[in-house]
């Protein structure tokens, strides 16, 4: 049975107004390798200013998708449109303000953070009075100038890698994966030094990886995507209002607990975890006096009692278990 997937009239909150415009758009894109469907159909929709986080498993085609929107590979079917440009001129001059990383910065080891800089301005044709200077100031390297590659840490290494991207002033970075290898103090520098990037140069980014939890303090909106297909593409804002939310009750007597929401409450629309002495209760999430005065009538004893919303992570794994469902 094939993964179901939107239509661009089943996205909410995605129509354009003319100050909304698009950065990245992809209308049923496909691309193949072999036997291998990579991309199928997809439809995305990357706004200008926005973050983006691309998220799904290996293998599920976010590496592919860079590498079209690049201009590294051709689809066999589809449109992409870059900054409204659709024509082979027009997806050249947004290219040449684009900056992409796939998988891990291009860096010269035996070079220094200011040599390394020196050879990107050199194959990119730009003067570097200044620029150099700039673009480091932007990542905190300016004092780093002098060392050489092999001598910086792998954090150090992802700023340099982001201000080799800098030197063009790019209007849109592309991001596979850019905290493999981070520690966690890494990662949330990282993170700090991407927004500051976004909110300050305005830049639009698209930042692929497959764990969820580097990208939730950071991506305004998000695409899932899963062999091929992108399941949803949604907002924050609007994961948040379609996250489920449950009641957890934990008690000693998880059973007499259970029979009461059967008996009582007339619902079997719960989970149990005997392990933690707990109750999962999908149901009543808007009536919770209702459970609680029903537990408590029945002399069941309640240590907690709370409303649980679903957070980003436990919405993308049940995003993901249903489409290997279908």
């Amino acid at each position: 049975m094939p993964i179901p997937t939107m239509t661009s009239q089943q996205k909410q909150g995605w129509t354009l107004s003319a100050s909304e415009k698009n950065a990245i758009t992809l209308r049923g894109v496909s691309k193949r390798y072999g036997h291998t469907q990579a991309l199928d159909g997809i439809n995305l929709d990357v706004k200008k200013g926005s973050i983006y986080g691309l998220i799904g498993p290996n293998g599920a085609g976010k590496s592919t998708m860079f590498r079209v929107i690049t201009g590294l590979t051709t689809p066999n079917s589809g449109t992409l449109t870059l900054e409204g440009h659709a024509d082979k001129q027009g997806l050249s001059a947004v290219r040449q303000r684009m900056g992409c990383e796939i998988e891990s910065p291009a860096i010269y080891d035996n070079l220094t953070v200011e040599q390394n800089m020196e050879v990107q301005c050199l194959q990119r044709g730009i003067h570097s009075n200044g620029v150099i200077d700039d673009a480091l100031k932007s990542v905190g390297l300016q004092d780093q100038k002098k060392k050489k590659g092999h001598k910086l840490s792998l954090g150090m290494k992802q700023r340099l890698g982001l201000a080799l991207l800098l030197i063009g002033e790019p209007e849109i970075l592309l991001l596979d994966e850019p905290t493999n290898g981070l520690d966690p103090t890494g990662i949330m520098d990282l993170r700090t030094l991407l927004l500051e990037l976004n909110q300050n140069k305005g830049i639009t980014m698209l930042i692929a990886s497959h764990i969820l939890g580097e990208l939730q303090h950071l991506a305004t909106h998000w695409g899932i995507i899963y062999k091929g297909h992108l399941l949803e593409e949604k907002s924050t804002d609007e994961i948040k209002a379609s996250s489920k939310r449950h009641i957890r009750i934990v008690t000693d007597d998880v059973k007499q607990a259970a029979k009461v929401l059967r008996s009582d409450l007339k619902t079997n629309d719960f989970t149990v975890d005997q392990s933690a002495h707990s109750i999962f209760l999908h149901g009543y999430t808007d009536e919770p006096t209702v459970v609680s005065d029903a537990l408590s009538a029945q002399h069941v004893h309640i240590s907690e009692f709370s409303v649980v919303v679903e957070d980003l992570e436990s919405y993308y794994a049940r995003t993901i278990k249903e489409a290997e469902k279908a």
